[in-house]
């Protein structure tokens, strides 16, 4: 307060000069009272600084505020505590409730929990989703009882009195144990199908971004559109070892499809339906107990005209007639961001109508119906998920993409068959017949020169490959034979 005064009575002497200089008879004046106005209004002003403005401190809590707010709108997944950006590199988590990323570390989520879910097809629910919506006034609320009984000890609190605390908890006087789930002793089948549309806008240098993506999703069936690719860059260079490709390139400056199928599921090509002059890829995957699911994957190029949309036509009414009853999924980037779903209209002033039209027609010709209900580009849904059972898809949700597109990820209840893996032979080098191997050895080694005189007699060579050969097949014979197997 001393302080306050002393700064007051500063600024109101320097004020006074500053008057004076102006007018040197103003604080001579009686009626002036010039000192007296500025302590009023020194007083309204509240505290005063020395030098006016905000402090340092102030400055950098505002700069570092606005630095947070503006990060966190402009990020497009923020941490649903932190608001920090979430992406493909950090540990997190989605709620299937309201479709918000948390870190795992803002959870103070345990790796082990993680990578439970992670490796399952476990539904998570935040705090706030799964909290139950309480009201407060059931704290405070008295309830009109008619009858008249007393408590029975004259110590035990009324419902009103906020001044005591009342312990809730008790025993209960029945209690039940849950029924277990039968567990499921079939591992030839798989109980649900996870499928993404990815749009990769040139899969070559996203090799790292696919694995990571992969790894974290882990869906059976990958519908890649714009990937870019052509036969002089092999499958094995930019896939993931455990999926089957099949692929329809153009070049490797623009378009191509591809369908990618995890190798524990049975999946054939459709040569037929893929016979076509448009970019599109179908498939075929056996499913238990029931007709195989029909995969196809599409792309329509920007500015293209009806014929792209008349050739899609073509191959769906390719579809062998046995096949008129089988379930299908139909996914890519379609790039008709104008069509109204809800309504199976199109956006009033759009410059793509005839476009749009014809593939409504389509889907309606075919009972196809389109599952996507959020923007997967912009305010557009460009990437689509058609299917004629669409009672079939559990729930279809969007995800961070690696590219201008995010990525529709569509949970089939379709039990898939697996395959069965040939049983592997071990050998037990431990019981090996030493002896009798390197015997053998022997010969094979004087036979394979008598072979090369024997040809070099006839004026022929033997090749690098055709040596080779003849090595390895001796060499498996002899370790057959001579050790012993488990499968």
């Amino acid at each position: 307060m001393t302080s306050f005064i002393a700064r007051g009575q500063f600024l109101i002497l320097s004020a006074t000069r500053s008057l004076t200089k102006i007018n040197p008879n103003i604080t001579d004046h009686p009626k002036s009272k010039a000192a007296h106005y500025l302590n009023l209004l020194l007083l309204l002003a509240g505290d005063t600084e020395l030098n006016p403005g905000p402090t340092s401190a102030t400055n950098s809590t505002t700069l570092n505020t606005s630095s947070n707010i503006s990060h966190s709108d402009h990020s497009k997944y923020p941490c649903g505590l932190c608001e920090s950006n979430v992406s493909w590199s950090h540990r997190a988590v989605c709620c299937d409730c309201c479709d918000v990323w948390f870190h795992v570390t803002c959870m103070a989520m345990s790796s082990e929990v993680y990578e439970a879910m992670h490796n399952s097809s476990t539904t998570w629910i935040c705090n706030k989703c799964g909290m139950s919506n309480f009201s407060s006034s059931l704290s405070t609320f008295i309830l009109p009882l008619s009858n008249t009984y007393e408590p029975l000890s004259p110590s035990l609190p009324t419902i009103g009195d906020s001044q005591t605390s009342i312990d809730t908890r008790f025993d209960p006087l029945d209690a039940s144990s849950p029924i277990p789930k039968k567990r499921n002793t079939n591992t030839n089948k798989k109980s649900q199908l996870k499928v993404i549309i990815v749009n990769f806008n040139s899969v070559k240098g996203k090799t790292s971004e696919l694995a990571a993506m992969t790894e974290s999703v882990q869906p059976d069936i990958i519908l890649g559109t714009e990937s870019k690719l052509d036969n002089t860059i092999l499958t094995s260079e930019i896939f993931p070892p455990n999926y089957n490709v099949f692929r329809r390139d153009r070049t490797i400056n623009g378009g191509g499809v591809f369908i990618a199928v995890h190798d524990s599921l049975i999946a054939s090509e459709k040569t037929a339906m893929n016979k076509v002059d448009c970019e599109i890829m179908w498939t075929e995957i056996k499913i238990s107990r029931s007709k195989p699911l029909l995969v196809g994957c599409f792309y329509r190029p920007p500015n293209t005209k009806l014929d792209v949309l008349e050739q899609l036509e073509i191959s769906l009414n390719k579809l062998p007639t046995s096949a008129r009853t089988s379930n299908i999924l139909l996914g890519g980037d379609f790039n008709l961001g104008d069509i109204l779903w809800d309504s199976q209209s199109v956006r009033d002033g759009s410059n793509c109508t005839g476009l749009c039209t014809k593939l409504l027609q389509i889907t309606a010709d075919f009972s196809l119906e389109q599952v996507v209900d959020k923007p997967t580009r912009g305010d557009n849904i460009l990437d689509l998920l058609l299917t004629t059972n669409p009672g079939l898809v559990n729930r279809c949700q969007i995800i961070p993409g690696i590219s201008d597109h995010d990525i529709p990820t569509a949970f089939v209840n379709l039990k898939a068959k697996l395959n069965r893996k040939k049983p592997r032979r071990v050998f037990q080098y431990h019981k090996a017949n030493l002896d009798d191997i390197c015997t053998e050895i022997h010969k094979m080694e004087i036979g394979f020169f008598e072979k090369i005189r024997s040809l070099k007699h006839h004026n022929l060579e033997i090749t690098a490959n055709g040596a080779w050969i003849h090595f390895k097949t001796n060499l498996l014979e002899i370790m057959h034979e001579h050790i012993s197997q488990l499968n």
